[in-house]
């Protein structure tokens, strides 16, 4: 068995832990996520060695259009069934995401339609990004499954979602949509994601008074920017419900 020094270990364990974080998260931010995820494999002579093994003779254009697929009316993506096809592609497909020649929201949202509202980023960890990190580990004698991470997704889809978590995921989605969004300036979305993520803690700790003032600030923001007026209407709907329960 092939010997691996502790500092090329450090770095398969962060290139873990990035792969975790992205697992772990939403849609905000995974462009930063994604970077972070292709930084600790460039970074690492062990994890750099084995994809450039996994992508010899590698074609992911190919391998990208037989994954992808439709069932009746609905898009979805298939993982094949070879492992190191399965690095190769989703390593390519981050590349492309990094590169911005390819829609990372798009993406997900074509071909990981889910049956469980809002599960769709979900769905595209379970599908690519949680084989991709285990393949790797796996070569590295470093995998250990289940792991935390997919016991915790697991937990929070069995939990109850009442009103407060149901606002917070639709204040989220505003993110989501504010970050990819080409038609909000870069001035309007750092004021946006200042607001959003204030209120998000707002609601969480259901803060009436700095509910209202926020949602001032929040009006203000959304009267220039279009592309998510309509979450706003809905979000205010929501808000009068809450407003009543604290």
């Amino acid at each position: 068995m092939k010997i691996i020094s502790n500092q090329e270990l450090e770095m398969i364990k962060q290139f873990e832990s990035n792969c975790n974080e992205m697992i772990n998260g939403k849609f905000i931010l995974a462009d930063i996520k994604i970077a972070k995820i292709l930084k600790s494999i460039a970074k690492s002579k062990e994890l750099y060695g084995f994809l450039a093994e996994c992508l010899l003779n590698f074609d992911f254009a190919k391998e990208f259009e037989k994954a992808k697929g439709i069932d009746y009316t609905s898009n979805y993506f298939k993982m094949p069934e070879e492992s190191y096809k399965k690095v190769a592609l989703v390593f390519c497909l981050l590349l492309e995401i990094d590169n911005k020649k390819m829609d990372f929201y798009d993406f997900v949202n074509k071909y990981f339609k889910s049956k469980k509202e809002d599960d769709e980023y979900g769905l595209f960890t379970r599908t690519m990004l949680i084989p991709f990190r285990d393949e790797i580990l796996k070569n590295f004698n470093l995998f250990d499954a289940p792991t935390e991470v997919e016991e915790t997704q697991v937990e929070e889809k069995d939990s109850t979602v009442d009103l407060k978590s149901e606002i917070v995921k639709h204040l989220q989605s505003m993110l989501n949509i504010t970050q990819i969004s080409p038609k909000i300036n870069a001035k309007d979305k750092e004021k946006l994601n200042i607001v959003l993520q204030g209120f998000i803690e707002a609601v969480k700790l259901k803060n009436k008074k700095v509910l209202f003032a926020l949602e001032i600030a929040l009006a203000d923001c959304v009267s220039k920017v279009k592309a998510i007026k309509s979450m706003y209407n809905e979000l205010l709907d929501k808000l009068i419900k809450f407003y009543k329960q604290i």
